[in-house]
């Protein structure tokens, strides 16, 4: 069975905890996963205070097929960081996702080597096709939705259209960022 991890990176390099709520596009990506018969765990490195050591060692005992890191523009820095580390570790397909690769596409493919692939906007769909298409040894040309490197050129395909009922995915796979509490929401 195809392994997928999702990683919230760790920033707290910044001196204040970001992470207050459950990160959800993460939680809704994972349900959506686990409904298609994937096995998937999730590390939030920033709640738990996981430095890179701990996530390899995570990535050790887990042994993912694929690793998927969220980011928002603060998390940017610590989500190359993850990356690097990750590959610098293991051949693993690293995935980014989140609105600030959403919002850079290609420039997160230029910043970063060790990201394979970028997948923009909602990712619901997106992410099971990609792993679809890896998984079939099919050409990542027919994924709407991604960002890629194809040799040496950085190609985007067309974006997919948004999801027209929200109300058909499935609700966000909390159990696996469990006990909820630890997040204490935001202050005051």
């Amino acid at each position: 069975m195809t392994r997928i991890l999702f990683i919230n990176p760790n920033t707290r390099h910044l001196r204040t905890l970001l992470t207050v709520y459950p990160p959800l596009g993460i939680l809704y990506l994972s349900s959506t996963l686990m409904k298609a018969g994937y096995e998937v765990k999730v590390i939030d490195a920033d709640i738990d205070n996981l430095d890179l050591p701990d996530i390899q060692c995570a990535i050790s005992k887990y042994t993912p097929d694929f690793v998927g890191i969220t980011m928002n523009t603060l998390q940017s820095k610590a989500a190359f960081e993850t990356a690097h580390y990750i590959k610098k570790h293991g051949d693993i397909k690293v995935i980014a996702g989140g609105p600030h690769p959403s919002a850079l596409k290609a420039e997160i493919l230029r910043r970063c080597k060790s990201i394979d692939v970028v997948v923009y906007g909602e990712g619901e769909t997106t992410f099971w096709e990609l792993i679809k298409a890896i998984e079939d040894e099919r050409s990542l040309d027919t994924v709407e939705g991604i960002c890629f490197r194809n040799d040496h050129e950085i190609k985007t395909n067309e974006p997919r259209d948004q999801i027209a009922d929200l109300d058909r995915l499935p609700r966000p796979a909390l159990d696996l960022v469990a006990p909820i509490r630890k997040y204490p929401g935001p202050y005051p």
